[in-house]
């Protein structure tokens, strides 16, 4: 309802409806603060939808056994500690046989990458090749082309050919005891996937 000059009533009338709104609010807030309070001194639970992997059950908090176990186990799956992850995670079981699963990690990385020279041994092998049954590929996608120049995307530096830029990656994979392997990608766009070394 708008105000109108010349009938105060009509203001007053919308600023009675606001205070018996905002009343009616602090009356239902309230309300619900006393329930939780009185319920969280008989340990009971009241504070909305529990979290995954729980829930209330007679007015307690319970484990949800299911949901429980999918939580242990995306935690078992969690590569390496320290956090970060894995660019692509491919897990494979043999059904027939009681056995961990096989797994595959694939690092992804753009030829412009300034962690590249090091992405292979600090990441890719240190932080997710250290379980048993787990192997590595390490992904560079070269883009280094006239076309693909800018300051989002710079040129490798120093500038790289594709075969230069595999066979430093091939040798660092062989430091390590891990199972790694490599592999280049050309991305550029047709006509430009000519390499001079």
């Amino acid at each position: 309802m708008p105000d109108d000059p010349e009938d105060p009533m009509r203001t007053a009338m919308r600023q009675m409806m606001g205070v018996f709104a905002q009343l009616d609010r602090g009356m239902t807030v309230a309300m619900l603060r006393r329930g939780r309070r009185i319920k969280g001194e008989k340990d009971q639970y009241a504070y909305g939808a529990p979290p995954y992997g729980w829930q209330a059950h007679k007015k307690e908090l319970t484990e949800e056994e299911m949901e429980q176990a999918g939580r242990a186990r995306a935690r078992q799956l969690r590569p390496g500690a320290g956090g970060g992850r894995t660019d692509i995670h491919i897990q494979a079981a043999d059904p027939s046989h009681n056995t961990e699963p096989f797994t595959v990690i694939i690092e992804a990385k753009g030829c412009w990458n300034r962690s590249l020279p090091t992405a292979l041994a600090e990441q890719l092998v240190a932080r997710y090749l250290r379980r048993p049954r787990t192997v590595g590929i390490f992904l560079v996608g070269f883009f280094d082309c006239d076309q693909w120049h800018s300051e989002k995307r710079p040129r490798c530096s120093p500038r790289h050919t594709r075969h230069q830029i595999e066979r430093e990656q091939v040798h660092q994979a062989a430091q390590h005891a891990s199972e790694v392997r490599v592999k280049v990608l050309d991305c550029r766009p047709p006509g430009v996937q000519t390499d001079h070394e």
